[in-house]
């Protein structure tokens, strides 16, 4: 297995016991399914994490301000505004990102976030809505298909540099919560475990969890109020609904933020 260097460091800021947010999922399925909606999985890149309980592979880690934006992922509470970023949710609908009503919501939205987490060149995706009860919750719109654990490259990024690409903020706006999927493996580290890997990262983290389909994987439980910072360019990740009864929502911000103040607690995910 990967040696533990490659791991990722958790920063947490609310008051939620680790143990109640964070699960350890061992073994990658890869395959194809039918959900009731009637959209199609990926047959031949679908790679989706087994839902497990392991052991928390975690160590206690000293908190670093100057972290990089693809070494990390924090969760952060919103939960006191919560009730006014529905409001401005619910009177910007689902406009264009460049509307002027969404470009209000982001401001907004980046004024609480700037409360708790340091961010640049902030970048307002929108809004997202997921049905409940899915195993892997991101479409290729395109080919109307799930594509399961994948990469981000809104930035286009070359492998070596993308532990310092911007990083997601993914606020839930919904009524549960709601599951963010991770490897603990940046995609620089799979280049180095497979160096005749592809230099796709999405073809790069399918081609490491296909070899290694006992990898960890770790589950984020986000509670309602409460937002993820991750770094979406350099993990593999999806999010999933399946323990969710209603639509899943959320506003998700794309920038370069970083830890503003002290955690209530920090630990490096070991691969």
């Amino acid at each position: 297995m990967i040696s533990d260097k490659y791991g990722i460091r958790f920063f947490n800021y609310t008051s939620y016991q680790l143990a109640d947010i964070l699960e350890c999922w061992v073994g990658i399925t890869q395959g194809s399914n039918l959900d009731s909606s009637g959209t199609i999985f990926d047959a031949n890149g679908l790679f989706l994490p087994e839902p497990s309980s392991f052991p928390l592979a975690v160590t206690p880690s000293i908190f670093d301000q100057q972290i990089e934006t693809g070494a990390f992922i924090a969760l952060i509470d919103f939960r006191s505004v919560l009730d006014d970023i529905r409001k401005i949710v619910t009177r910007v609908g689902a406009s264009i990102p460049d509307s002027p009503a969404n470009q209000a919501c982001a401001s907004t939205i980046s004024a609480a976030v700037n409360s708790q987490i340091m961010s640049r060149s902030i970048r307002f995706l929108g809004l997202q809505e997921n049905l409940p009860g899915l195993f892997a919750a991101t479409i290729n719109r395109d080919a109307n298909i799930f594509i399961g654990l994948h990469v981000d490259s809104w930035y286009q990024s070359p492998i070596s540099q993308r532990f310092q690409a911007p990083n997601r903020i993914s606020i839930n706006l919904g009524e549960e919560a709601r599951i963010f999927l991770f490897s603990p493996v940046d995609v620089a580290g799979m280049a180095t475990y497979f160096p005749d890997a592809p230099t796709h990262p999405t073809e790069l983290a399918r081609h490491y969890l296909g070899r290694l389909p006992m990898s960890r994987i770790y589950a984020l439980k986000v509670p309602p109020g409460c937002a993820y910072v991750a770094p979406t360019e350099n993990l593999a990740h999806d999010a999933a609904t399946s323990t969710m009864n209603t639509t899943d929502w959320s506003a998700t911000l794309l920038g370069q933020f970083t830890p503003l103040k002290n955690p209530q607690c920090a630990f490096h995910l070991r691969p």
